[in-house]
């Protein structure tokens, strides 16, 4: 069953990369049918497949480099969810939420959200710092992000030059 829905989210993923629909498909608010799947802390393969297709979907979506689809995604709270999955998914989900939260970051308008409170720089960064963290010997650190340096007007959230998991 799983199959069939990875299959019509395939499908999703390219009505929201198309640049022709992908304005049509956050007015209908789409993506808010796939939270439910990025939302399960359940980790059989079929979940897994089901979680691994929606974040397909979404990063479709951010790869545009579209400020209208960041803060779409920002208005419904696709961070806490793909920070969720950064911090205990499989290393193929996590690194599409990383991508995920990347192009958000790399975007000033997400940028700005990230930084607007202490609270969400904290979560970011204490998830980015968990995720280059040693790790056991047997398997690889997941792959580093890209991390803007943060030009929030809250100086009390960052400051100018901030690196990678609050690290300066």
């Amino acid at each position: 069953e799983s199959n069939r829905v990875c299959n019509a989210l395939a499908l999703l993923q390219c009505v929201a990369s198309h640049q022709s629909t992908r304005n049509l498909f956050l007015s209908a608010h789409t993506p808010l049918f796939l939270y439910p799947f990025l939302n399960t802390v359940n980790k059989s393969r079929p979940f897994e497949y089901l979680r691994l297709t929606s974040l397909g979907v979404i990063g479709a979506l951010v790869k545009m480099d579209d400020s209208d689809v960041i803060s779409f995604l920002l208005n419904t709270e696709i961070i806490p969810l793909c920070l969720r999955i950064m911090e205990m998914g499989t290393e193929l989900s996590k690194t599409v939420a990383t991508f995920i939260v990347q192009k958000v970051l790399l975007d000033p308008t997400g940028l700005s959200y990230i930084c607007e409170t202490a609270d969400r720089f904290y979560a970011v960064s204490t998830v980015l710092a968990n995720m280059v963290s040693p790790q056991p010997a047997t398997k690889p650190g997941p792959r580093s992000v890209q991390s803007p340096g943060c030009s929030s007007p809250a100086p009390s959230s960052c400051s100018k030059g901030w690196i990678f998991g609050g690290l300066a």
